[in-house]
């Protein structure tokens, strides 16, 4: 089990069971890598095996052959002995599966480049990395018609499938208080309105369980939505913050966690925090725009923080909620203006990418943490930076 992703352990295709038995293999290991990081990118931890060291067949749908299961000894017996079986190009019971997959390589690549030791944020090779990640979830996403059916539901469906495709954006261009008036928090708040809203309806729909991985994400991406809020000043607020989408988005990420918590009393303080922020951070023209939020919110949240911190674990949504608590909100003389460099190069992206807009980010060097929860659950009073020489770093 432990070597199912090596391909020098796969036996030749000599015969009918040899060739079953390479497609048994890669099922049960592409299934558990599905698995794998769909929890690492929950809680933001190195995936178990990266990816540089699998080297089993992972072209471009190509992880298992596209072959219906109960078509797959036919086909194998009539496969000519020491050829690789060849799979369908058209729909089979096993199509959505393998675009799911995919979504997890690119989501499993977001994650491996952004925990490496050698990840620089700001460099020109993480600029490149990222337009090229972006292309490469827009060439997934146009692949959802040939492999979901319009009437499959659950996570097998179109729309869940999407909100797959959005979350990865999330991770993507996840913003920094020094980022989120740009480009990144733009796509941050359309990503996050589509992904708190579909979630809310297959909830609502009763389409899915009640995951906690599930609530885990829509409290990151929930935190997210309101964060971009508390580090772009209206004046810079591009008109995805002022989309009616927006308040349907929290109100819907608000009810989850409510639902959510009903099951899991561990997450009551997921639910309790969010309410807390929610209420705080200013999300219309209108309302008027606290230095920071009120005393009575930092308390309640420093309150939350020792159970936040244990469940949560995830260290980006971590920082975003402790930032949010004990800084003040971005105002407009922290943001320097745009440079005409800076305003050439987002016209070059927009027409390389056919319309798309990739953000042009800076983020935290987000690496792996050995004591997440030391000092944090003691109050907020010391200073908020953490002390990255306690940091362990995996290299990948």
């Amino acid at each position: 089990m432990a070597q199912l992703h090596l391909a020098e352990t796969e036996p030749q295709p000599t015969d009918t069971d040899a060739l079953l038995q390479i497609q048994h293999r890669r099922k049960i290991f592409w299934c558990a890598y599905a698995i794998d990081r769909a929890v690492c990118s929950s809680f933001d931890f190195p995936t178990s095996i990266p990816d540089n060291h699998i080297t089993v067949d992972i072209a471009w749908r190509k992880i298992f052959e596209n072959i219906d299961d109960d078509l797959l000894l036919e086909v194998a017996s009539s496969t000519q002995p020491g050829t690789p079986l060849r799979g369908y190009s058209g729909h089979t019971n096993l199509s959505t599966a393998l675009h799911v997959l995919v979504g997890r390589q690119l989501e499993s690549e977001i994650q491996n480049t952004v925990l490496d030791k050698a990840y620089v944020p700001h460099s020109d090779v993480t600029f490149t990395w990222r337009i090229k990640l972006m292309e490469k979830l827009k060439e997934w996403n146009k692949g959802l018609e040939l492999s979901c059916k319009p009437t499959q539901r659950g996570y097998v469906s179109p729309g869940w499938l999407t909100m797959i495709y959005y979350y990865n954006i999330v991770m993507l261009f996840r913003p920094t208080r020094r980022t989120a008036h740009g480009i990144s928090g733009d796509w941050s708040v359309q990503a996050c309105c589509h992904s708190l809203v579909l979630f809310r309806r297959f909830q609502m729909a009763r389409e899915i369980a009640q995951p906690w991985l599930g609530l885990l994400t829509q409290f990151q991406i929930g935190v997210t939505l309101l964060y971009c809020f508390f580090a772009t000043p209206p004046s810079r607020w591009k008109d995805s913050y002022t989309s009616p989408d927006v308040s349907d988005a929290i109100r819907a990420c608000s009810s989850t966690l409510a639902i959510l918590a009903e099951r899991w009393a561990e997450a009551e303080c997921i639910r309790d925090t969010f309410e807390l922020l929610a209420g705080e951070i200013p999300i219309g023209l209108t309302w008027e725009r606290p230095a920071m939020i009120s005393a009575a919110a930092r308390n309640g949240i420093e309150e939350h923080w020792a159970g936040l911190s244990k469940v949560v674990i995830h260290q980006p949504t971590l920082r975003m909620v402790r930032e949010m608590a004990t800084e003040p909100l971005v105002a407009d003389f922290e943001i320097p203006s745009e440079s005409e460099h800076d305003n050439s190069v987002t016209v070059d992206i927009m027409n390389s990418l056919e319309g798309v807009t990739p953000p042009m980010t800076e983020e935290m060097h987000r690496q792996w943490v050995a004591d997440l929860q030391g000092g944090l659950g003691e109050g907020f009073d010391p200073a908020p930076d953490l002390d990255f020489s306690n940091r362990i770093y995996f290299s990948l």
